[in-house]
């Protein structure tokens, strides 16, 4: 008889994982049926910033998101916070349906997620320590054996330190690893470089006045597209994101969200508005 009742609990435990799997064939039915888009997020200011006490999420990407909930009358719930390394393999867990951040689009990663529209563009530049003009003429004097720049395993400044700069030693803090602590790093000394977009970096520069600076240069080191993002195949969703994404920039909100997070216009760049009068 226990073998009975074991057998029949494993056959109804198979059975209600199956009926799980089956109710949503995709992110798209769930979000239609609950009325809620689950957000999975990485804290990365201006773009997402999470306040520790009450928990509310601010900055562009929150903005964003919210704007295109609303005129989707959607719900948005912040699911789960995860790390650039396991993003993708998250999504294609289903520990949430969308990536609610400035998620930039890559070639190599498009072979696994569905990408919206952009909704703002990002530009990557190199930091260095305060007193540290050696790059200044030319910023591919970092890569040399003898520079080492830091970043975090699975950030995309990883990337761009093998294909830019690969004479340069990488060293690669864990996954998670806050931006912050990357800074503080090449601040005391541990490394010469990192690389971020500039909103990232400007606001700690604003926060934490004489401790870094940008290299100048002419022009950034790398432009990304800011998107949410989504497992493989998840058109309708996309298509559906990217109308009120259209919306959310057309009729100007997205420019009261960048001059309330980007005032002066110095660290984002707006998609163009397929209208110009």
């Amino acid at each position: 008889m226990k073998f009975i009742a074991m057998t029949f609990l494993v056959l109804m435990v198979g059975a209600s994982v199956a009926q799980a799997a089956e109710e949503y064939k995709s992110a798209y039915e769930r979000v239609m049926k609950t009325g809620i888009i689950r957000c999975g997020y990485a804290l990365y200011p201006p773009m997402l910033s999470k306040d520790p006490n009450t928990g509310e999420m601010t900055g562009i990407a929150a903005d964003v998101i919210n704007a295109v909930a609303k005129s989707l009358q959607l719900k948005i719930e912040w699911t789960a916070e995860f790390g650039f390394a396991t993003s993708i393999a998250d999504l294609e867990a289903e520990r949430f349906d969308v990536t609610c951040i400035g998620f930039w689009r890559l070639p190599l990663e498009a072979k696994r997620l569905t990408y919206t529209m952009p909704f703002v563009f990002s530009q990557m530049n190199a930091y260095v320590r305060i007193d540290d003009k050696r790059f200044d003429k030319d910023i591919m004097l970092i890569n040399d054996a003898k520079v080492s720049i830091i970043s975090a395993d699975g950030q995309m400044s990883s990337s761009v330190a093998r294909n830019e700069f690969p004479n340069a030693k990488l060293i690669e803090l864990p996954n998670m690893t806050q931006l912050s602590q990357q800074i503080e790093d090449v601040a005391a000394g541990k490394a010469d470089v990192f690389l971020s977009e500039s909103g990232a970096a400007e606001d700690y520069m604003a926060k934490n006045p004489g401790k870094i600076r940008r290299v100048p240069t002419p022009e950034p080191v790398n432009v990304y597209q800011n998107t949410l993002a989504m497992k493989m195949g998840e058109n309708d969703l996309k298509t559906m994101l990217d109308s009120a994404l259209i919306d959310v920039i057309e009729n100007g909100q997205m420019d009261k969200i960048l001059k309330k997070y980007d005032p002066d216009g110095k660290v984002f760049k707006k998609v163009a508005k397929g209208y110009q009068p």
